[in-house]
């Protein structure tokens, strides 16, 4: 329960964008050529999101997982 807790709180740290993208992956399984047509944008741009948006669930999660 404490996990799921600071796993939300986490993704409200995110932007809009880069939860999106993460939702789109980890959550929904989606490629990224599916998440980049339902972004509207590029899969470049959608790797950066998905990618800067695991990092900074890393930093976060980090002190939560130890």
């Amino acid at each position: 329960m404490e996990l799921s807790l600071a796993v939300d709180s986490a993704l409200r740290r995110l932007n809009e964008d880069q939860r999106a993208a993460v939702l789109l992956k980890v959550y929904q399984g989606f490629k990224f050529e599916e998440m980049a047509e339902i972004l509207g944008c590029p899969v470049s741009t959608v790797k950066s999101r998905l990618y800067t948006a695991l990092d900074v669930l890393k930093t976060v999660l980090a002190p939560a997982v130890l």
